[in-house]
């Protein structure tokens, strides 16, 4: 498949910030699962679970270091599984902005995906090159 769909989810909070419904306003936690993530339970256990497991909290305004969480490895070559991921809306969306700029330059030499992108950041973080972006 190729990259240019895949880049649509990092676009999750900007859809929920268009300001299209005012239910959305209190939102403080995005949850984002491709679309063939199979549940075969309640997800509302699933999420508190995971909100406890990372500390997820929401709203940090005292924070000035961007947060993008995801469910877990796929091993240690592959430490991020971008089909799943828990974007906090006041914080997340730097780490979303590196990782469409990750895509979009693979998208230039024709080579890559999403997960590939990906793990280009988290190596950077690991390496001390990017500070202000965390993927858990």
């Amino acid at each position: 498949m190729s990259l240019k769909p895949k880049r649509f989810k990092t676009f999750v909070l900007e859809y929920v910030n268009m300001d299209m419904d005012s239910r959305l306003d209190e939102v403080e936690l995005v949850y984002y699962l491709d679309i063939d993530i199979l549940a075969g339970g309640s997800l509302d256990k699933l999420f508190q679970g995971l909100e406890s497991q990372y500390n997820i909290v929401g709203h940090r305004p005292e924070e000035d270091v961007s947060k993008l969480y995801f469910v877990s490895p796929l091993s240690k070559e592959w430490p991020l599984q971008s089909g799943t991921m828990i974007a906090e809306r006041g914080t997340s969306q730097y780490c979303l902005q590196l990782w469409r700029n990750e895509i979009d330059m693979m998208l230039k030499t024709g080579r890559g995906r999403d997960q590939d992108a990906l793990r280009n950041i988290y190596q950077r973080i690991e390496s001390g090159n990017e500070t202000k972006c965390q993927l858990v």
